[in-house]
């Protein structure tokens, strides 16, 4: 059971910045406390150091699947990340979010993924656990 307000880890790759930030405002809405780059690495702050922090405090990741972040490597290392966390803390979720038709890395396949193109509101209700569609 994810906490009332959960930590939920927006990884993306920069051509889905759109995507992420429709998203994370959406979730921020309902009361998930949001971690999006844009939104908490500040001028002057390592950037690898606040991700890294951000990977270590989150109840869910969502992870925004599309060609651009199959070829990303700052994508590939935090769902490495992510992984790891998942496979030692069995109750965090990781949670493929497709934008497109790029197939999914062989390890998230078993996983219930979601589309964006169901709308962002579907997307929310069930990182949230509001529905089980």
């Amino acid at each position: 059971m994810v906490s009332p307000s959960p930590n939920v880890f927006i990884s993306h790759n920069a051509h889905d910045v759109g995507e992420g930030r429709r998203l994370g405002a959406q979730l921020k809405l309902v009361g998930a406390d949001v971690w999006f780059d844009k939104w908490e690495i500040k001028a002057g702050e390592s950037i690898p150091g606040k991700v890294d922090e951000a990977l270590e405090a989150f109840d869910i990741f969502v992870l925004l699947w599309s060609e651009h972040a199959a070829t990303s490597p700052w994508v590939k290392s935090e769902l490495e990340a992510a992984l790891v966390r998942r496979m030692e803390q069995n109750e965090l979720r990781v949670i493929p979010v497709r934008l497109d038709d790029t197939p999914l890395p062989l390890l998230l396949r078993p996983l219930k993924n979601l589309d964006m193109e169901d709308g962002v509101e579907s997307a929310v209700d069930a990182i949230m656990g509001f529905s089980n569609d």
